[in-house]
């Protein structure tokens, strides 16, 4: 992707994911790293060509409010690309494993984390935040996730 853009700016709010950021993508010579808040980034409106925004709806309370914030920062026209892990369509088993590999590698989930976000609440949720929905499916067999893409109208 880094080669189909003049210039990322990839955000984090926790320092910890930007180092790693930083440290796995150092030789991509267009990428800038900011702390920021998704509900509230500090970025001019009207800003942005894309925003891009992976594992991020079902962690934070009230994912309304980053979509809103993503529709202020993109240009009209601009493009809103969501991928989000989901419980939704799963079945409890895969569930189950999915929770188990979460907590070895990561440790306790967020308390905000809702785990269960459809293709449906995303379509509704982006249509109430400003977008145009261009496609909205969900993916996997076992492990599950959402792929929204829309337009700012």
């Amino acid at each position: 992707m880094s080669e189909n853009a003049k210039h990322i700016v990839a955000t984090d709010i926790s320092d910890d994911m930007l180092e790693m950021a930083k440290n796995q993508l150092k030789d991509y010579g267009n990428i800038t790293f900011k702390r920021a808040d998704c509900k509230s980034n500090g970025f001019p409106d009207k800003e942005f060509d894309t925003v891009f925004m992976v594992n991020l709806l079902h962690v934070i309370e009230n994912p309304s409010c980053a979509l809103e914030e993503s529709c202020r920062i993109l240009k009209p026209g601009g493009l809103l690309i969501a991928v989000d892990l989901t419980g939704h369509g799963m079945k409890k088993f895969e569930m189950l494993k999915l929770g188990f590999r979460y907590l070895r590698k990561i440790g306790k989930p967020p308390k905000a984390d809702k785990g269960n976000i459809s293709p449906d609440d995303l379509e509704s949720l982006a249509g109430e935040a400003g977008f145009k929905t261009e496609e909205n499916i969900l993916l996997g067999s076992k492990v599950k996730a959402v792929y929204y893409r829309g337009r700012k109208l």
